[in-house]
């Protein structure tokens, strides 16, 4: 789905702001699209050695490999590291507790059942959570 579509889909549901985070590309970020209504928070879903990894507020493309060099390219821009989907990608989970920011507790391609543990595993370590859609399209 193009981004101009998603930000006005956003309004028409009342969102303040959205993330558009493609898999291993910033591409449509360098577009510099903006709207008066949503703000664009420029995103991008990376593949690392333990699954998908979604940095925040970036600056730049950040590419895939080890888990903790993807958390380091995402902090040294200031950004914010989620675990996206965990339990359906991520390899290990709890020894990864302490290098992210966020869990992704909610994800409209995972199941109910992996979201709950996703959603536990963020309360029991006091990690912030977020929805996803993972639309792709």
């Amino acid at each position: 789905m193009e981004p101009e579509r998603i930000l006005k889909a956003a309004k028409s549901k009342g969102l303040g702001a959205v993330a558009i985070a493609d898999h291993n590309t910033f591409e449509c970020h360098a577009k510099k699209i903006s709207s008066k209504d949503v703000i664009l928070i420029p995103a991008e879903e990376i593949s690392t050695s333990n699954g998908h990894v979604i940095g925040l507020f970036l600056n730049h493309h950040v590419p895939g490999g080890d888990f903790f060099d993807v958390g380091d390219s995402i902090s040294a821009q200031d950004g914010i590291i989620v675990l996206a989907h965990p339990y359906r990608k991520s390899k290990e989970v709890e020894s990864v507790k302490d290098y992210i920011d966020v869990v992704e507790a909610f994800n409209a391609r995972t199941s109910d059942e992996l979201n709950r543990k996703a959603g536990a595993f963020a309360k029991k370590n006091k990690i912030p959570v977020i929805a996803g859609t993972d639309a792709h399209f």
